[in-house]
């Protein structure tokens, strides 16, 4: 698989990682893994900095309606994403499901600014807490 992820419940955090082929299969288990674990509020920080966009146009937009269909269903936590270091191009096109959900998105080359940025941000879980 070449998609990898950690959920930091104490950070409200998730941390996922696409290193080479970035395939519709790696993002339909992580979809399952978040909304199994019901994590869909909680910042997120993507680094797609070593990862290729290996799907077909239908996959993709089964991948997006999939995306909205999350989007609709709780409140989506910020998230920070590092661009590819190859052809980013491919990349924008699922980088647009994400957008569209109504939360801060931020789009980075390098992991530290990512870090420091989505460290930053609540998540939505924490924005719905009473103070």
């Amino acid at each position: 698989m070449a998609l990898h992820w950690i959920f930091d419940s104490q950070r409200l955090l998730v941390t996922h990682t696409a290193e080479g082929d970035f395939t519709h299969a790696d993002l339909m288990a992580y979809i399952d893994a978040v909304e199994g674990a019901k994590v869909l509020s909680w910042r997120k920080l993507f680094d797609a900095s070593n990862a290729r966009l290996a799907m077909t146009e239908d996959e993709l937009m089964s991948a997006g309606a999939r995306i909205r269909g999350t989007h609709a269903s709780a409140p989506s936590g910020p998230i920070a994403v590092i661009l590819p270091h190859e052809d980013a191009g491919p990349f924008m096109r699922f980088l647009g499901f994400l957008s569209a959900a109504e939360r801060p998105m931020r789009l980075f080359r390098e992991l530290e600014p990512a870090r420091r940025w989505i460290e930053a941000m609540p998540s939505a879980l924490q924005e719905e807490r009473p103070a």
